[in-house]
């Protein structure tokens, strides 16, 4: 089952490669949006006349890689791969990758340079044996002369520090009912080796105390541990500016104090019709009214309502560790043709959306959700969004 799904996705990338090699002249005007919706890092390269001296006292930073490496195994039997992209002019000098353990995988290392800017988002095909292809292990997406490419990002080296956090590890004291966490925080400087000037790291919100004790000069890095933790969801912040007043990509590391670690699989999830549920204020009940019928129309069910359950204890009894709402977003006000063609809708369903980012008001809004949210991770809960795309 797993084969065949990975040959249908690799067919589906290889599909959508175009045929020939696309043209370099509208790269600047294409968007470039990374598969998981992020910004591409800022690639400003600071003064380097006005980099302050690194401090002789503190000589465990290491500075960030400016360097990328690209790696493809083929097909058996391939004997060639070559890499190109805007960088290149495309098919005017193609880079060779090499195999140099003989292990059947290729690489090539890119530094910075003409057409390779330090957090420059670039298109980039692979060419095996002579076709053209997506790279199936790129993490971005990049749309050069209306031709979907792979695309990957220079290390923004020159922007500011960098947070590197290895692996969150949590315990649980049945005896105490909390939890301890530890984890270690890598602070990499830019390529100028200018250092950081304030580290900060916090615990849902709140200084975490002592930090400097928990400072490892020789690595330039933090062994952050916490201790006697509530059970529920934290969330771990942390934010670094380095002597050139150049903040680092924040870092946030959501975690869970929990007697048993969570599994999906083994989850009791309870699904949630928010305006059929539980009515917690009625002042903001808004029902379109004729010619929608009761039955197709907002019944008043909203965040609130499903709030005073929760706090009830209800789930709890249930054994739910995650609901599952329905969608939540702003709706389209006024009522529309359902598919039997006669009866009217209001989207009390949520499936017809009007903002991303809005909650309906009918549901109690944002703050309503937040509320929700909240008391869900004090109890241990997760909630899952049901997101509506189309």
């Amino acid at each position: 089952m797993n084969q065949k799904l990975g040959a249908l996705l690799t067919a589906v990338l290889l599909a959508t490669a175009c045929e020939d090699s696309p043209s370099g002249a509208d790269a600047g005007r294409d968007a470039a949006t990374p598969r998981d919706g992020g910004s591409a890092p800022d690639g400003a390269t600071p003064d380097d006349a006005a980099v302050p001296p690194t401090d002789a006292g503190v000589t465990g930073f290491a500075a960030r890689d400016c360097d990328l490496t690209i790696r493809h195994a083929p097909r058996v039997g391939a004997s060639t791969v070559q890499l190109a992209g805007e960088f290149t002019g495309w098919a005017d000098a193609p880079i060779d990758m090499v195999d140099h353990d003989g292990d059947g995988t290729f690489e090539v290392t890119l530094s910075p340079g003409p057409g390779l800017m330090p957090g420059q988002l670039l298109a980039y095909k692979l060419i095996v044996d002579g076709t053209w292809i997506l790279d199936p292990e790129a993490a971005y997406r990049k749309y050069d002369d209306s031709c979907l490419n792979s695309a990957f990002v220079m290390p923004a080296c020159t922007s500011g520090p960098e947070i590197r956090a290895g692996q969150l590890s949590t315990t649980y004291d049945s005896a105490t009912d909390t939890g301890d966490a530890a984890v270690r925080l890598q602070i990499l400087t830019a390529s100028d080796g200018a250092i950081p000037s304030t580290v900060g790291v916090t615990i849902d919100d709140a200084p975490v105390a002592g930090l400097d004790a928990m400072f490892d000069e020789a690595a330039g890095a933090y062994d952050v541990s916490l201790a006697d933790l509530a059970p529920g969801r934290h969330v771990l912040g942390v934010r670094v500016t380095d002597a050139m007043d150049r903040d680092a990509e924040p870092v946030d590391l959501p975690f869970w104090i929990e007697e048993e670690p969570f599994e999906w699989r083994d989850a009791l999830m309870y699904m949630l019709v928010v305006d059929r549920f539980a009515n917690g204020d009625e002042s903001i009940d808004a029902p379109v009214g004729s010619p929608v019928e009761y039955p197709a129309d907002f019944h008043g069910g909203d965040l609130w309502g499903a709030l005073e359950v929760m706090q009830s204890g209800y789930f709890d009894d249930l054994g739910v560790n995650v609901i599952w709402l329905s969608p939540i977003n702003q709706q389209a006000e006024g009522h529309f043709e359902g598919r039997d063609g006669s009866r009217r809708f209001a989207g009390y369903h949520g499936y017809w959306p009007s903002r991303g980012r809005e909650v309906e008001p009918r549901f109690g809004g944002n703050e309503a959700l937040q509320a929700f949210v909240d008391e869900a991770h004090s109890r241990g809960i997760r909630v899952l969004f049901d997101l509506i795309n189309n």
